[in-house]
């Protein structure tokens, strides 16, 4: 009787968010994200008499899947151990990589140098095309899902797999809800990994991120692969209200000025400053396809990112204004972003740019992860390292993992505390 009502209250809620969507006011984006909030709330109390809660966390263990693990540990022992082997070597250079980066960006945001900017937690929204705002990035909850799911399945996997290619038993896999954050989870006999040797612990606790960076490395070569199918054609840039652009009404990217190819801000100024206050000038547009920066990769990482356009142009007469002498057109050079044309259809483009955000999500994780930090696979990687030289090495964890949270935090947050 109670799963009945609780059918019927969702029923009720869908009906309510569909008025409200027919009516005009949500939008399509918000109608589903809250349609796929219900819909999972009752799939979770409908399964939770197998759900336990540990504290915070909500977790729903299984057996299911751990053949499977164990199947793909026993095809080769050998390679398995050697992936290991490189994720630990791997996960030693990115802890000392990300625990100096954070560093940086703290110093550089206590200082207030020009465009310092900490980290950012990834977050699904009701949103079309992601926000971003210091500490926090909002993006399309269903790219959000995919990138969790992109990053718990291989991270868990490897951990697992880690484990039985060290005879190590695993107990459990299952799921779990941290606060709102769903995850993945192998779960190792503990007191059996507790026993094993200092590399074999090394090597399972390094495993998830490394699949992780690895991951990351294999979705940068493809999108490597498919930077030339883009060609940079132009610049777009914010209009300034009540400028000469403004008032013409001037909408897309600039390609050209009196034929003369627009490709960069300096390229722009440049031309302006070779006209004259009250001279027209024939400006060459393309209209923007997409508003969403697209990334285009020339290496692991991103090199630029701008929008996509048309590829055709249209020309508008534009009468110069003036501005303390010299040639004003009313753009906001700052604000400038690339233009590109591609040859990749919009579906392709599309999956390029999904491809992007796994690669975001995974690289993202893969570093975080390795902050000698608990309960992250940072923080017994660390305490595994120095209990050789110290026997104090779990206090000592202890105090660096809150020493790690606070530069964390300042990172994310820290830009508003200096303002």
């Amino acid at each position: 009787m109670r799963m009945e009502r609780i059918l019927s209250g969702i029923i009720l809620a869908f009906a309510g968010f569909t008025a409200l969507y027919a009516a005009g006011i949500i939008s399509i984006e918000g109608f589903v994200f809250v349609t796929f909030l219900s819909i999972v709330s009752f799939l979770l109390y409908a399964d939770r008499g197998k759900i336990k809660r540990e504290g915070i966390m909500f977790m729903r263990r299984t057996k299911k899947g751990m053949e499977i693990i164990d199947k793909i540990a026993r095809l080769s022992p050998r390679f398995w151990n050697i992936v290991g082997y490189l994720g630990v070597v791997a996960a030693v250079i990115i802890s000392i990589f990300i625990v100096s980066l954070l560093v940086e960006t703290a110093y550089k945001i206590l200082t207030k140098q020009a465009g310092a900017g900490g980290a950012g937690i990834i977050l699904p929204g009701p949103v079309s095309a992601p926000i971003s705002v210091p500490g926090i990035f909002i993006v399309p909850w269903w790219i959000w899902i995919i990138g969790i799911i992109a990053v718990v399945v291989p991270h868990e996997m490897m951990h697992g797999i880690l484990c039985r290619a060290n005879k190590v038993r695993i107990k459990s896999v299952g799921w779990a809800f941290f606060l709102f954050v769903p995850a993945a989870f192998v779960e190792p006999d503990e007191k059996q990994l507790s026993r094993s040797s200092t590399l074999t612990k090394l090597k399972v606790y390094a495993a998830g991120s490394f699949a992780n960076i690895a991951a990351a490395g294999i979705i940068a070569m493809v999108l490597i692969s498919l930077s030339g199918t883009f060609a940079h054609v132009g610049m777009a840039f914010p209009v300034i209200k009540d400028s000469p652009a403004f008032n013409s009404s001037l909408m897309g990217a600039i390609v050209s000025i009196d034929g003369t190819a627009v490709r960069s801000p300096e390229e722009l100024k440049s031309i302006l400053d070779a006209k004259s206050p009250g001279e027209t000038v024939a400006i060459g547009l393309s209209e923007i396809k997409n508003n969403q920066l697209t990334p285009i990769f020339s290496g692991f990482f991103p090199s630029s990112a701008g929008v996509i356009v048309d590829g055709q142009q249209k020309f508008v007469n534009v009468t110069l204004g003036e501005n303390n002498g010299t040639a004003y057109l009313g753009v906001f050079l700052g604000g400038s972003a690339p233009a590109y044309t591609t040859t990749l259809p919009d579906i392709a483009l599309g999956a390029y740019m999904l491809l992007f955000w796994i690669y975001t999500f995974s690289f993202g994780v893969g570093l975080f992860n390795l902050l000698p930090m608990k309960p992250l696979d940072g923080g017994p990687f660390f305490q595994e390292i120095i209990s050789k030289y110290t026997p104090h090495s779990e206090q000592i964890t202890k105090y660096v993992s809150i020493a790690m949270l606070m530069l964390v935090l300042f990172n994310l947050f820290g830009v508003y505390l200096v303002a």
